[in-house]
């Protein structure tokens, strides 16, 4: 995923250069990428139509950094069976989905805890009640949904998870903790239904609260963020349906990615600003004035490693600074 300024992309792999004359040339990993990149758990796969020893291209695979994970998301996951146990039921009359068979999806590469934040990528469409050609009554949509039809769930809120009102087969998220979320009451509902309310710079839901991830941008292009509620150790995903996930057709290719915590200490005369040492191509820098269009510069010394995070210590004097880690 990419700003629409150019930024906010993460270089997976450069591959290396090549040699020889036309029309072989070869290398160790292959040159000219051709075609997408197909992903399988946490690994990428793709060709290259030159380069490699025979200079005729190659297979090649690509581990996602530990900070994001990949899934795809069938249209068959139904929000509101996340972390029931097996033989539980969701839908209107209790009568159309149970666990495991329409269980959403759970984030399980990746560590859900309290005010991480997240964002998102998404691709694919589904369809409810499947699309025509399979005789179902549903086109396929992707994953902002049918935006010309809000929809609630017909039960209304369900399993201790709260309803929503959001367009039909958008992409959705639920944050819980270790329980069983029908131990609880439901919280209040979310409305997506305007782009006023789809528009969204960040986004912190409650626990159990259900909420629009449609396919992670705003209407303008820029990348949103999802805060992690007090409390959230696990992350599912699902579209939307009214109900009846069960007869859902297609799906929803998936990145989610979690953005790395900046921590600022007071030491003294110092700042003392540290982040985890797992993000590799985040930099650290600085701007008096953080709103747009804010001046931001690299800020230097580079940090050095001290018990495993990132560490830069500045002195507290001059002008106010505002910091962030950017890529």
């Amino acid at each position: 995923m990419v700003n629409t300024d150019g930024t906010g992309f993460t270089t997976l792999h450069s591959f290396t250069a090549s040699y020889g004359s036309y029309p072989v040339y070869t290398n160790s990993d292959g040159a000219n990428p051709y075609a997408g990149l197909i992903l399988s758990g946490n690994t990428l796969y793709g060709t290259t139509y030159k380069g490699g020893s025979s200079g005729r291209g190659t297979v090649f695979s690509l581990s996602l950094p530990s900070w994001m994970a990949g899934l795809y998301v069938p249209g068959t996951s139904d929000p509101w069976l996340a972390g029931m146990p097996n033989g539980s039921v969701s839908g209107w009359d209790q009568a159309y989905d149970s666990a495991p068979a329409e269980s959403p999806v759970q984030v399980s590469n990746l560590v859900i805890s309290s005010g991480a934040v997240f964002t998102f990528s998404a691709s694919g469409a589904e369809a409810n009640g499947g699309p025509p050609s399979y005789g179902g009554a549903g086109a396929l949509f992707g994953p902002d949904g049918n935006i010309t039809n809000n929809t609630s769930r017909y039960p209304g809120a369900e399993n201790g998870m709260a309803d929503i009102y959001v367009p039909i087969d958008a992409l959705l998220g639920v944050f819980l903790d270790d329980n069983v979320p029908s131990n609880f009451p439901a919280p209040a509902a979310l409305d997506f239904s305007t782009t006023a309310t789809r528009d969204f710079s960040s986004l912190k839901p409650v626990l159990r609260q259900p909420f629009l991830i449609g396919d992670g941008l705003t209407s303008q292009g820029i990348i949103q963020q999802f805060v992690a509620p007090q409390g959230a150790t696990r992350l599912f995903l699902g579209p939307m349906d009214g109900y009846g996930w069960a007869d859902n057709f297609g799906g929803f290719m998936v990145t989610v990615t979690v953005l790395p915590q900046l921590t600022i200490i007071p030491s003294g005369p110092n700042v003392v600003l540290t982040w985890a040492t797992n993000y590799a191509g985040f930099t650290l820098q600085s701007s008096t004035h953080p709103v747009s269009p804010a001046v931001w510069t690299t800020v230097s010394p580079e940090p050095v490693v001290v018990n495993g995070q990132n560490t830069v210590t500045n002195s507290i004097s001059g002008t106010q600074q505002f910091f962030r880690l950017s890529q």
